[in-house]
Order: structure tokens, then C-alpha cells, then sequence
């Protein structure tokens, strides 16, 4: 009877994720793209891509913000290049959602009803939760490294990737040597790292703020204390996460020039970093951005960054320990 449950309660997380990442996708992807967008486009001090009408660089690069970049793919490829990488982003939250399933349905077996209709989940030892929580944020990054850059790839390209040819899209997105051997990608130089270190301090945070928060005697101290955590959360992500991108954007070894077949007519959304010699890891991105860029590019869409971090504090600080049904 246990597993039976445990199997229908897996497959009902399961159904309804599915259900749930089609909406959202609907409604994020154009966000996400343009997110992507924003923190790779590469904006040298000089000869950076600008279309007709808009300011020329200034001496910190590009001077484009992120709205600005969303209106900017809307005018060049419309609604089309606002949903691209759907598929691929689909494609991996179904995975992690299937891989994730056994595990949620394993902690919702143990919840009880009470009398009055209210949802008790037994707590679990603080180390077991801190452990979790270190698990589901790191081990998910690592392992689906391939796919992020895969997915960056295909909302940055100015080629229309059908959706369900699996080799056209590989053909375009990656170059020869990773064509033939796909498991380098985890190889790409910086991106674990990149990828490995928001993983950790993000849960790092998270712990701290659950310490820290509920033994604040009131507002007067926990708004100080969480604005801080995000301000210096804030610093120490952003520049991470636009590495990142960057760093996911570059082709290994001598990648082939892509044929105009299949581009959008037009200017380009983004430039690309492909005069320069490339990226040789995370240090070197960050010293090539601030040399070739400027400081100001390493915090594209900080604001978006202490979103990220400030609002599951909140969430955090108000919820109830039980959870009515």
C-alpha cells in the first residue's frame, strides 16, 4: 500500500509539474531570453552592435538595459525570438522534475491531516534538511551543465532552430569537437566553476537567514540585518552569473561559421565575443570583461539578482509552520 502511494503520488507531482511548466514558460520565457541576453551580449568600448536609432557605446560599453534589450529582440525577430530555447528549457525542467519526483513523493507519505483540515509534515533533522538543501542546489547545476549552455546557445543564435530536430540544432549550437564528443561540454573552461559557486552560497544564505531571522526581537532589526544579506549576496552572485553566461556562449575549439541559412533577416540582437582569443576560465573572463567591457558589465541585472535572493527571505520570514490544506 506504501508504495502504491508513493508511485500515484509521484506520478500526480509529475502530471502537475508538467501542467505548471507550461504555463510558466509561457509567461517567463521571454524574460528568461532576454535575461540571457542582457548579461552575454558583448559591449567592447568600441565597435559594439547598435541598431539604427540607438545611442552609440559609451566608454563603459553599450549603454542598453534590460527592458531595452527585450524591446530590442521584439523589433528584430518579434515574438518568435522572445520564445527561443522553449524546447531545450522544457525539455530539462521535465527531466529534473521526473528525477525530483520519487523524492518529494517519499517526504509527502509522511504527512499527516489533521481534524481540521490542516497539512502537518513531520520536520526532518536540521542536518538531513541542510544536506537537502545542498543536494537539490548543487547536484542538478552540475549535472545539467551541458544543457544550460545548450540552451543559451539556442536563445542567443540568430538561426531558427526547429523544434524537433534534435541534429540541426546540435549542428548549429555547438562546434565540431563538442559535436563529437558531447561530455566536454562539462569541460567548457569557467562553467563548472561558474555554475558550482552560486550552487553553494545560494543554499549558504538561505541557512544563515533561517538561523539568523527568527531570533530577531522585530522589523527594526530584521530589515537592516536582510537588506544586508542581499546587498552582499547581490555583489558576490551578479558578477557570477554574467561570467557564466559568457562563458556558456563560447564554442570550444575551432568552431565552423555559421551559414546564413536559417538566420533572421536583419540586424543581430547580441554581438559576440569572437575576435578576441577566448575565455580560458573564470579568472580570465572576469579580467577580459573589465579590460575589454568595463566594471559596470559584470553587474547586468543586479536588480533582478536581489530579487532572487530577498523575496524567498521574505517568504521565509512570514510563512507558518503548518500549511493549511
Amino acid at each position: 500500500m506504501g508504495f502504491v502511494l508513493i508511485a500515484y503520488t509521484a506520478l500526480l507531482a509529475v502530471f502537475a509539474a508538467v501542467v505548471s511548466m507550461t504555463l510558466a514558460l509561457g509567461v517567463m520565457m521571454p524574460f528568461t531570453g532576454t535575461y540571457v541576453r542582457f548579461l552575454g551580449n558583448y559591449t567592447p568600448r568600441e565597435g559594439s552592435v547598435q541598431l539604427d536609432g540607438e545611442p552609440a557605446p559609451q566608454s563603459e560599453g553599450a549603454k542598453i538595459s534590460y527592458f531595452g534589450m527585450m524591446r530590442r529582440v521584439h523589433r528584430i525577430e518579434g515574438w518568435k525570438g522572445l520564445y527561443k530555447g522553449t524546447m531545450p528549457t522544457f525539455v530539462g525542467s521535465f527531466v529534473i522534475v521526473v528525477l525530483l519526483a520519487p523524492f518529494v513523493a517519499l517526504l509527502a507519505a509522511g504527512h499527516k491531516i489533521l481534524p481540521d483540515g490542516r497539512v502537518y509534515l513531520a520536520p526532518t533533522a536540521s542536518w538531513l534538511s541542510t544536506l537537502i538543501s545542498y543536494a537539490l542546489s548543487v547536484l542538478p547545476s552540475l549535472f545539467f551543465i551541458p544543457l544550460e549552455i545548450f540552451i543559451n546557445r539556442a536563445i542567443t543564435t540568430p538561426h531558427v532552430l526547429p523544434a524537433f530536430s534534435p541534429s540541426t540544432a546540435l549542428h548549429t549550437l555547438l562546434s565540431p569537437i563538442e559535436q563529437a564528443w558531447p561530455l566536454r561540454l562539462y569541460a567548457a573552461p569557467g562553467v563548472a566553476v561558474a555554475t558550482l559557486l552560486p550552487a553553494l552560497i545560494v543554499p549558504s544564505y538561505n541557512l544563515l537567514w533561517h538561523l539568523i531571522a527568527p531570533r530577531l526581537p522585530s522589523l527594526f532589526y530584521t530589515i537592516p540585518i536582510g537588506v544586508h544579506f542581499v546587498i552582499s549576496g547581490t555583489i558576490f552572485l551578479t558578477p557570477l552569473h554574467v561570467m557564466r553566461t559568457k562563458l556558456t556562449l563560447q564554442r570550444q575549439g575551432e568552431a565552423e561559421p555559421l551559414s546564413a541559412d536559417g538566420a533572421l533577416p536583419g540586424d543581430e540582437v547580441i554581438a559576440f565575443r569572437t575576435e578576441e582569443a577566448p575565455y580560458t576560465g573564470l579568472v580570465d573572463c572576469g579580467r577580459s570583461v573589465l579590460r575589454e567591457e568595463g566594471w559596470k558589465v559584470l553587474f547586468r541585472g543586479w536588480w533582478i539578482t536581489a530579487l532572487g535572493l530577498g523575496l524567498p527571505m521574505i517568504a521565509a520570514a512570514v510563512a507558518p509552520t503548518e500549511i493549511d490544506a
